[in-house]
């Protein structure tokens, strides 16, 4: 059986969900029409599926990258530095479209067990917060992630996107293990790094992880792809009967569970834990989520804007289709509708306006925007756990609960 760690991100109540209508605590008239059929068609057809059709195609330019890279080390081509910036440019734009899609995290995408139909995709292909750089150094020192079974008995942190961003953004001799680790202190690092075959290690065993990611990105796409095995028709068609979902509200309900990750990850774990805010470790820029690549701010206004996308149900500059906003309408809670709307708008501009090269120089040099741009987006996170789901009559993730901060 293979070993990983699950993503504990969101703990649903398959099963156990309220009903629509009914009061809502907030004083307002119910005329509980919402289509939620169309919203649910909506955030499947375009918005998830869309995001899954881009990522596969994004991992297929990232796996011929990263092949063409270890083939430019192998023969000391002219053009090696360009094939790996390349395949850097490559994880970057993949990385891009994923932060999106990391809110997508219902249905096949999803923990199995906990969410409805889910099937750990997601964590085979970006298993943030369950990274371990070090682990990473560890098994280019072991030399075997080009055996049959490596990806199968592995966990989960030693491929995926985050093991490609050390692999391809690392290009210093240095390993992120401690000096106590075994590659250390016995010795086999130095020998790999004397023995001048680090960097062909980092790009075959980049090309071994990104062979794996696009069979898990084409996995994913397959599996909400009407012309695949089609899970979208599962969530357009909840409550029909055959379908998963036992209501169209307990769907409804799955897809909330999706804009926790604002919450529980982005501002928790991304924001505040380098700020101190969130882990008693006080003030560490060194726990941001992109170490090598430095792309921790671009994740946090992308995850951001795929919130603000879900919320809506589509892009800014796109027609109006049905999202959370319009079912907050439905029920009369308009100002609550334009708060979230708005709040949301002003965190994007927050994170976008911070001065800083990286996330890194901003926590050193700027802390004082961070900490204003945390509170930005603490004041969405705070009406979409607390506001919202009294509203619509939703169940809120366990995780979310009884988070306070």
């Amino acid at each position: 059986m293979k070993h990983r760690f699950p993503i504990l991100f969101v703990i649903g109540l398959a099963g156990c969900l309220p009903g629509g209508g009914g009061g809502n605590g907030f004083g307002l008239a119910v005329n509980d029409n919402f289509n939620r059929q169309g919203f649910l068609t909506n955030v499947a057809t375009n918005l998830v599926v869309p995001a899954y059709t881009n990522f596969a195609a994004a991992s297929a330019t990232l796996k011929t990258a990263c092949d063409d890279y270890a083939s430019a080390v192998r023969n000391n081509a002219p053009d090696k530095a360009a094939r790996l910036t390349a395949a850097q440019t490559a994880w970057i734009n993949a990385m891009d479209i994923w932060q999106e899609a990391e809110l997508y995290q219902f249905g096949p995408g999803g923990t199995a067990g906990i969410v409805i139909g889910g099937q750990n995709i997601r964590d085979e292909i970006y298993s943030f917060p369950t990274i371990n750089a070090c682990r990473v150094d560890q098994e280019l020192v072991a030399n075997n992630f080009g055996s049959a079974g490596f990806i199968t008995n592995n966990l989960v942190n030693v491929y995926g996107l985050d093991a490609l961003e050390n692999l391809l953004f690392n290009t210093t001799d240095q390993n992120s293990c401690s000096a106590t680790t075994a590659i250390n202190t016995d010795g086999s690092w130095t020998a790999l790094v004397n023995s001048g075959e680090l960097e062909q290690r980092r790009a075959d065993y980049a090309a071994v992880v990104a062979t794996e990611l696009q069979a898990r990105a084409d996995q994913l796409l397959n599996a909400w792809d009407p012309n695949g095995l089609n899970f979208s028709a599962q969530l357009t068609g909840a409550g029909n009967g055959v379908s998963l979902y036992l209501s169209a509200q307990q769907a409804a309900n799955e897809v909330y569970f999706g804009l926790f990750y604002l919450e529980l990850i982005t501002k928790d774990l991304k924001v505040g834990a380098p700020l101190g805010v969130t882990t008693p470790t006080g003030v560490d820029a060194s726990q941001r989520e992109s170490r090598f690549a430095n792309r921790s701010k671009q994740h946090i206004l992308n995850n951001l804007r795929a919130f603000q996308k879900l919320y809506i149900g589509n892009n800014a500059n796109e027609i109006p289709r049905l999202g959370f906003d319009d079912f907050l309408m439905n029920l009369g809670a308009n100002d609550l509708a334009n708060q979230i709307r708005n709040d949301t708008a002003a965190a994007i501009t927050a994170f976008e306006n911070l001065p800083g090269a990286t996330l890194e120089d901003d926590i050193n040099n700027n802390i004082a925007q961070v900490n204003a741009a945390f509170n930005a987006l603490k004041t969405v996170t705070d009406a979409i756990k607390n506001q919202l789901p009294s509203v619509l009559n939703f169940a809120v993730p366990s995780q979310g609960a009884g988070d306070n901060d």
